[in-house]
C-alpha cells in the first residue's frame, strides 16, 4: 500500500508562489490539506466546495458542488475532487475559482 504522501497528488504542495492567491484561498487549501484523509473517505467519488474551513457544496460533478456553494452565497470557493476508494482515495484536482 502506498504511503500517505504517495497517495496524494495535489495536497502536499501549496500553490505556486508566483500565482496571485489571496490568504483566504490559501487558508481553505490548508484546511483541506490538514483534513484530506477524512475528507477523502467521506467524499470519495465526489467534488467538494470549501469556504470558511467547511464543506459548502458536494456533488458528483464539479458543477453541482459549485451550484450548491453559490446557492449558499459562496461565489469563489476552493474546489477539489476525490476519486473513489477503490482507487486509493487519491485527491484528483484542486482549483481556486
Amino acid at each position: 500500500m502506498p504511503s500517505q504522501s504517495k497517495r496524494s497528488r495535489v495536497s502536499e504542495s501549496p500553490p505556486d508562489e508566483g500565482r496571485n492567491v489571496d490568504e483566504d484561498a490559501y487558508s481553505q487549501w490548508l484546511w483541506v490539506n490538514e483534513n484530506r484523509v477524512g475528507l477523502a473517505k467521506e467524499y470519495a467519488g465526489r467534488w467538494i466546495a470549501v469556504c470558511d474551513r467547511r464543506v459548502v457544496g458536494v456533488g458528483i460533478s464539479l458543477a453541482t458542488a459549485l451550484k450548491q456553494a453559490v446557492k449558499k452565497g459562496y461565489m469563489h470557493p476552493f474546489v477539489t475532487g476525490f476519486v473513489r476508494r477503490e482507487t486509493q482515495d487519491i485527491q484528483r484536482v484542486a482549483h481556486w475559482i
